[in-house]
Order: structure tokens, then sequence, then C-alpha cells
């Protein structure tokens, strides 16, 4: 999920209104048309202001869509100052051009150059900031603006979260990077029986969150026996493992091999082609058994084994196991 790096920012001085993402307004005052709509122009008294609306137009809509996302602390609106009169009264700002969430409401005093100052406690994250001036303090007649909008605030950068998984999910590299940054494969992993080929994707422009998963394939083996297969499999799973019963004092998870059956396939002239080997994977685990058994019967169907039949078999009172069972079976061919 991305997130923020926050830095310092410093306000611009503005010339115009796209100078610094862009600045609208509701409403133009033809007497001041040289007068541009910014957000600062370093104009804090006198008769010049950075937004009047046109008269009697309340309330009057002054919006500006910043081009990058700010945590503001503070805020300060100075109001347009006309000949000590009609000047502003109420305000209210929102963060959104539709209105719709309002971070603070305040009323101008009636004198010249007259502020109101909003402190966040908690600090407004925002890349769009809108205040409406809903009213003057002469009415009718009203030309009501604001001189000046300052802003305290930090700028967000952009970050993402990369994570490299191996196959069975295990996170071997995790960064939090800024947007456009570049993030460094780990160390090529390893898997007993496939070998390496790559990554899913590369992180060398990070424009999202990214999970990059190891891409391998299977070694090709002269094996012929699914219970030496099936006991390097799950020994690679870190699983202790044992055929026909458990010998040793059992831990708190463990799998005990079972053959079932070896039946040869379709053949003809009386000479089989094929043999299909099935085994019983007896999974005992104390506590939550899902993981366990879903990350055994993952790494089944990634070696290519077919799963013929899984299900619960019950949880052992007298030693507190939960006992599930895998049937998996393999074909293979006859040798010559």
């Amino acid at each position: 999920m991305s997130s923020y790096r926050w830095i310092p920012w410093e306000q611009p001085v503005l010339k115009g209104n796209k100078d610094y993402g862009e600045v609208y307004a509701s409403s133009t005052n033809s007497q001041s048309t040289s007068y541009a709509w910014k957000a600062l122009d370093g104009i804090k008294e006198g008769t010049n202001t950075s937004w009047e609306a046109t008269r009697d137009a309340c309330p009057a809509t002054w919006l500006w869509e910043l081009p990058v996302t700010l945590r503001i602390e503070k805020l300060v609106l100075y109001n347009k100052y006309s000949g000590y009169t009609n000047v502003t009264k109420d305000v209210a700002v929102y963060t959104d051009a539709e209105q719709q969430v309002k971070i603070g409401e305040a009323t101008f005093s009636d004198v010249p150059f007259s502020t109101v100052e909003f402190n966040f406690s908690e600090p407004v994250v925002t890349d769009t900031l809108c205040i409406v001036c809903i009213n003057g303090h002469y009415s009718p007649g009203s030309y009501v603006g604001l001189g000046e909008v300052e802003i305290t605030a930090e700028e967000g950068v952009v970050q993402y979260l990369v994570k490299y998984v191996d196959w069975n999910g295990t996170v071997v590299k995790s960064a939090t990077v800024d947007k456009g940054a570049a993030v460094e494969p780990p160390p090529n992993p390893t898997r007993k029986g496939y070998t390496f080929l790559g990554w899913d994707a590369t992180s060398e422009i990070v424009v999202s969150d990214m999970l990059i998963a190891a891409i391998y394939e299977r070694i090709p083996t002269d094996d012929n026996f699914l219970l030496t297969t099936l006991v390097n499999l799950i020994g690679g799973l870190n699983i202790p493992i044992e055929t026909g019963v458990f010998k040793n004092k059992a831990p708190d998870k463990y799998v005990v091999l079972t053959p079932l059956s070896d039946n040869y396939g379709v053949f003809a002239d009386n000479r089989p082609n094929t043999e299909t080997q099935e085994v019983r994977i007896s999974v005992f685990v104390k506590g939550n058994y899902l993981k366990t058994k879903n990350t055994i019967a993952r790494a089944l169907l990634d070696a290519d084994i077919t799963v013929t039949d899984k299900r619960y078999i019950g949880y052992e009172n007298d030693t507190e196991y939960h006992h599930y069972a895998i049937d998996v079976a393999k074909n293979y061919e006859m040798e010559e």
C-alpha cells in the first residue's frame, strides 16, 4: 500500500494562476481583471487583492488544485481590503472541489486587513484546497474575496512497497522506495529439484506497490519412486517426515508417508508402458494445521504430482494432533 515520505515545503509566490497547479475562482471582477486568482503573491495589505468576486456574488469559491500532496499544519486567510468597507465576513474551508469535506470555518473581524487562522491538531493531508467566501460584512453591494491564502505544510513524496517472494510465499526482500526509484533484486534463491529462471517482474522503475515472484523450472530426474520424490520434496519444506510410522519422539508437526498401490497403466501385447504409484501423505499438526497442509499441497502441484484426494481425518484427543490426509499419484514410464 502506497504511503508518503514527508519533506519541507515552501509555498511559492505565484505570478499567475497556472504557475503551480491550477487556481480557479467562481466569478470574475471585471474591474480587477489585472489581478489573478492567486494563492500567494506577497500582497497582504493595500487596495490590491489576489481574488475578488463580482458584486453580490455570494457565496463565491476559490479553488487550488495542487500538483503535490500536502500535509497542512496551519492555514492563514487574509481578508480582502477595499477602502475599509465591503470586506469578507464568513468563510469555510474544504479539501475537495465538491465541498463535501470541511476542515474549518471562521468569521473575519469587521476591520481592515483582518485574518483568520486555522491550526490543525491533526495535519490535513490533501492535494486540493477549496475556500468559500459565504458573505460580506456589508450587503448588498459586497465584493467578497481574499487578499492571501498562506499555507504552512510539508510535501508528500509518494512511496511504494516492493516485495520479492519465493515459490512458497516467503518474502526474501522487502523495500519501500520513492515513486520512480529502483529496487535491486535479492540474490537468486534456490529450491531443491528446480532451476531458478528469474523474477516475474522488474523493479527498475517503481510506480506502484509490487509483489514479484520467483520463477522456477523443475530439473528432470531419473527417480522412478514416488516415495523418494516425496521424501525430498516435503523434506525440503523443513517438515519432519517418516515412511510408515514416525519412529522418534513426534514434534508438533510431522508427516508420515504410506504406500497405497503400484498399478500398471493401459498397455497392449502384455507389455505395460507406465506404472502409477500412489501414496498417502498423513499430516499431523498441533494447533492450526491449515497453513501446513496448504504449503504441502502447493508443493505437490508445482512438482506435477497428482492429488487424488484431500480430507480431514480427525482430531486425536489423547495426542492433541489434527490429522489430515492427502492422497497422491504419479505415472512413471517403464524402463526398456
